[in-house]
């Protein structure tokens, strides 16, 4: 009876109905009965419908709750492979060679629940709501072949890859609720995908010089492709209440726009993930040569220098220079000491110059169209973000390597220290700029910096939205350490024992690289979503810092039988909330998820020389991560002001037992297995 309530004609048709109807709701007090036939208005008839029965709706239909949980876990996926290696001998000093593959993977996942009084529902066609399932078509395919001959007298090996990806999505079980019940069930969301083919030339030779010279040279061409494929149109597409397609959004107060009963818009595009737009639809591509000498020099027989210089040239980045110098001593039989200096360079890939796409994010609670722009779109341009550059980093390195003979123990350890400057990150989430913002200007400049950021996103239709760029500076520094040891207890009787442990930090350093256009456009707010608190967790935080294993093997004939215990460090949850409940919350305000202790454990038994079976539990000890904190107040003194202010609820309404920002070792619990291995 209506598209937008606002507009409707049929305003006193809805409320007969609804009049008739309430009276035979049991669950409906007196009260609310009285306000429901007493409404005159349809803005009365939402006062008097503005409340909450959920748990009386539920016991009416025989349902539960949980009836409404997620999906929530690992994906359910199926996959194939095939891989083959092949070499054939033209003459002693040449030969052909090929190796290469393909694999298909088709997985399902679900997006959040859509209940029944969402705007993103359409009872008529889904009663009790709907799960919107995003299944997804991946095909990965590669193929190499080169030769290896000898050529002026060097050893000379000349070969071509090439190799393609491609992502394919659709989106079952859900609606285009702007669509209602014209709205197909299922779409074709659209295809990514990336092609890169390489062709390499080396060259390399011993000298009888000093200790022994090792030259090498060589060359590389290198050509990348990447596409994105738009979806059908309803995946995207917005519709207004004469089912015809919209170009952009309609302004707030259109009469035009698709709503629910209390007003509400119904949100663009296939429910759970909106198809690629064509104007996210592209193909991109770009070629790199590369030449580079690398000299490996022994001096003497117990001190190794080596030096490697490289030049790369890109069509989209220009040129670009970077070297290696390393040594190697033997300070005795047992002992070995290394160092190794090095530039390098990372131009930004395709996928993070182009890549474009919307879906829908759900912030407090609530939908929001969510996109991300291209750094050289109108969008970042409207407000001064500047093209991608390269990385540039410089790092240095030191180990030694031990052996202790009558233990039969080996020893290696290693420090390290990079620092990327121009470092690509995500921003945060930018809000389209409303009205009143641009009113509230203070200069001509900035009103128009938000005022053409405000059309870039209606273009777009989305609410919210994040871009690439190079934004920090960072410093990455760590130790590794081995320690590997094997003992012949008796006869066809092993043992061996590999411990490995590793600690290393990542820390942004310096200034933001903040254009400062963008604080002119929105100020602090603007300043801090460009690498909001979020983003330096997971950064610094996200991931343990200190991990460490150890595998004990016990080889006894044919049967084998490995134990490990892996550590992971403790690790922090970008999310926000009440951590220590004192009822103030803030950006600043972190979970944090103790170390935990994994046990892995399996059997393998050589049946003859071809087969092999093995049985095995992983995470035997069913040991999973800290759970969620549980839904706290609402934040007190976020700083900046935030808008929509970041949830507090981290479980999502206990959706989600334990955290979906950070992982130490999954959460899928004990894991057993049988395998048979035939080798031919």
């Amino acid at each position: 009876m209506f598209s937008n309530i606002n507009t409707t004609p049929n305003s006193a048709q809805i409320l007969t109905s609804l009049k008739q109807y309430a009276p035979q709701v049991s669950y409906f007090t007196a009260a609310q009965q009285t306000a429901i036939a007493g409404a005159t208005t349809l803005t009365q008839m939402q006062t008097a419908l503005n409340f909450d029965v959920t748990n009386n709706e539920l016991a009416y239909r025989g349902q539960e709750r949980s009836d409404y949980n997620m999906s929530v876990g690992q994906s359910e996926l199926a996959s194939g492979q095939a891989y083959y290696n092949a070499k054939y001998p033209l003459t002693e000093t040449t030969s052909l060679y090929s190796f290469g593959g393909v694999s298909y993977r088709n997985g399902k996942s679900y997006a959040f629940n859509r209940l029944p009084n969402g705007s993103g529902t359409f009872t008529q066609v889904y009663e009790n709501g709907f799960l919107p399932e995003i299944e997804s078509d991946i095909l990965d395919a590669s193929a190499a072949v080169g030769v290896n001959t000898e050529l002026f007298g060097f050893d000379t090996d000349l070969s071509t890859n090439l190799g393609t990806n491609s992502f394919k999505y659709d989106v079952n079980n859900t609606i285009n609720a702007t669509l209602g019940t014209n709205s197909p069930f299922s779409f074709d969301a659209g295809k990514v995908s990336f092609l890169q083919s390489t062709t390499n030339l080396d060259f390399s030779k011993k000298y009888d010089v000093l200790a022994g010279l090792n030259v090498a040279f060589g060359g590389e061409f290198r050509y990348e492709n990447y596409q994105i494929k738009a979806g059908e149109e309803a995946s995207y597409g917005l519709y207004d209440v004469n089912g015809d397609f919209v170009s952009g959004i309609l302004p707030s107060n259109s009469p035009l726009i698709v709503t629910d009963f209390f007003g509400n818009k119904r949100g663009a595009g296939a429910q759970g993930f909106s198809g690629f737009q064509p104007s996210d639809a592209k193909e991109k591509d770009r070629k790199s040569g590369a030449a580079y000498v690398d000299l490996e020099l022994n001096a003497t027989e117990k001190w190794l220098v080596n030096g490697a210089l490289r030049y790369e040239n890109y069509s989209d980045f220009g040129s670009t220079v970077i070297f290696k110098l390393a040594s190697l001593l033997k300070l005795n039989d047992n002992i070995n000491w290394r160092i190794s200096g090095q530039t390098g360079f990372r131009a930004p890939s395709l996928q993070q110059k182009y890549f474009e796409s919307s879906s829908t994010q759900f912030i407090n609670g609530a939908p929001y169209q969510v996109g991300y722009f291209t750094n050289d779109s109108e969008a970042a341009k409207s407000i001064g973000v500047e093209n991608l550059k390269p990385e540039k980093s410089k790092s240095i390195s030191t180990g030694f390597t031990f052996k202790i003979p009558e233990a039969n123990i080996t020893i290696a350890t290693d420090a390290y220290f990079t620092r990327i400057d121009d470092r690509i990150v995500l921003t945060g989430q930018y809000s389209r700029p409303t009205d009143a913002q641009i009113a509230a200007a203070t200069t001509p400049e900035q009103a128009e910096a938000l005022t053409l950021f405000q059309q870039a996103f209606d273009t777009k239709g989305v609410e919210r939205a994040s871009f690439w760029t190079n934004g920090i500076n960072s410093e990455t520094k760590g130790i590794d350490l081995v320690i590997s040891q094997k003992y012949d207890v008796i006869p066809d009787f092993i043992i061996r024992n590999d411990f490995a442990l590793s600690y290393n930090e990542t820390k942004r350093v310096g200034d933001l690289n903040v254009p400062q256009s963008i604080i002119d456009a929105g100020g602090e707010p603007y300043k801090y979503s460009f690498f909001p608190e979020s983003s330096r967790v997971y950064l610094e935080e996200a991931i343990p810092k200190l991990k460490a294993n150890l595998m004990t093997t016990f080889s006894i004939k044919k049967l084998d039988i490995y134990l490990r215990n892996s550590y992971f460090g403790k690790v922090t949850d970008p999310g926000a909330t009440d951590v220590n409940l004192d009822g103030f919350s803030s950006v600043y305000e972190h979970p944090e998820y103790s170390a935990k202790l994994v046990t892995d454990l399996s059997l393998g038994y050589q049946i003859n020389e071809h087969f092999r079976a093995t049985i095995g539990f992983n995470n035997i000890g069913d040991v999973y991560p800290d759970r969620n904190n549980p839904a706290t107040p609402a934040f007190t003194n976020t700083t900046p002001t935030l808008s929509p202010a970041p949830s507090t609820d981290l479980s999502n309404a206990n959706q989600f037992a334990y955290s979906r920002a950070v992982s130490q070792f999954g959460l899928n619990g004990r894991f057993g297995f049988a395998r048979l291995s035939f080798k031919f």
